[in-house]
């Protein structure tokens, strides 16, 4: 499905949330209208159609109107409750189509649980983004994902295009060394975005009140490093169109 971005990793806590709601605000600020599908039944990325008019209507922010509306999975028809495989398909396939027809591009928050319905939308996005967040605890399992992604891609005969994005970056970082040989392997499956998203303490917890970096006047570098990145995925997205 076209105009589907989706976000994920295997691992919780590794900066999905927060890259897919940055991401969707800095493609509306580009004029490029965004909506946010959290497809975690947790519900990290909580900013709903409703969340977002008041928060719209709260804040002084020069950049609220980039805020992106999040559509919540788990308030889907046929998701809730003791919903079959089958039936949750056709809920997110039909959420999908929907919301493509209503704005330009469509981000995918993936669930870190939700197995079933992170294939389907692999199945269906045009472009996969993987954190690379820059830490020791995260490296291995973000390594092992990326090889699970293309080893399921060939398995299902399933074209896929991944790029990884360094996450949570601090220069100096005796982790950064070896994430940068990895991702300058050629045969790495998932080669990585130019931007270096940098670390922000307070990105996460904003992310988890609905706010982005736009929202906070001091995060100018993460701010430029969202739009960079958005930037960078309309050059890949339209490549592969």
């Amino acid at each position: 499905m076209k105009r589907v971005i989706l976000v994920s990793h295997k691992k919780g806590g590794v900066g999905k949330s927060s890259i897919a709601l940055n991401l969707g605000a800095a493609l509306n600020l580009m004029k490029r209208h965004t909506k946010v599908l959290d497809l975690d039944r947790a519900s990290a990325t909580s900013s709903s159609a409703s969340d977002t008019a008041a928060m719209l209507a709260s804040s002084d922010s020069e950049y609220t109107t980039t805020l992106p509306e999040v559509v919540r999975y788990a308030t889907l028809p046929g998701v809730a409750g003791s919903a079959s495989v089958m039936q949750r398909d056709a809920a997110l396939r039909s959420c999908l189509k929907k919301m493509t027809s209503e704005c330009e591009f469509v981000v995918i928050d993936a669930g870190a649980g939700e197995q079933e319905e992170n294939a389907l939308a692999a199945v269906l996005a045009q472009l996969i983004i993987i954190p690379f967040p820059c830490d020791p605890g995260d490296y291995t399992s973000t390594v092992e994902f990326v090889s699970m992604m293309q080893q399921w891609a060939v398995s299902r005969d399933e074209p896929l295009v991944m790029r990884t994005v360094l996450n949570r970056y601090k220069s100096g970082w005796s982790i950064n060394r070896q994430i940068e040989e990895v991702i300058a392997d050629p045969a790495w499956a998932a080669p990585a975005f130019p931007v270096r998203i940098p670390s922000a303490i307070r990105i996460p917890e904003q992310t988890m009140m609905g706010r982005t970096a736009f929202d906070l006047k001091e995060e100018d570098a993460a701010r430029r490093a969202f739009v960079e990145l958005a930037a960078s995925v309309l050059a890949v997205m339209d490549a592969a169109a």
